[in-house]
């Protein structure tokens, strides 16, 4: 990737370790793969809240993630997985419960900058 990125690992750091290094797992992932339109990364759920427990998994968006790499993002990691969610020009038109809660929660973990 020939753009310049900025990591913000100060909206997961506080998470247990196992969190941290799937979120960091996750982010090296979609940085090799070099995503076409890859802009901004969320953190929502339980881990953007830190309110993490044993069973709890991390959950992305984005509007350029599709369905591929979600099978190479939910592979565990010390037993944790990665949901994504990803967004595109209809859901954004559609605003539900599901959309306010992950808005109200959401911190930025990777942006890809110009």
């Amino acid at each position: 990737m020939n753009q310049k990125i900025k990591i913000y690992k100060e909206n997961y750091e506080n998470l247990p370790e196992r969190f941290i290094e799937k979120i960091e797992h996750d982010i090296r992932c979609l940085l090799e793969r070099d995503i076409a339109g890859l802009k901004k990364v969320y953190l929502f759920g339980s881990c953007a809240r830190g309110n993490v427990r044993s069973s709890s998994d991390v959950d992305i968006m984005d509007r350029a993630l599709a369905a591929d790499i979600r099978w190479s993002l939910d592979e565990p990691v010390n037993g944790v997985r990665t949901d994504v969610v990803y967004k595109n020009e209809a859901s954004e038109e559609m605003k539900n419960v599901f959309e306010n809660s992950v808005d109200r929660d959401k911190k930025i973990i990777l942006e890809v900058l110009g």
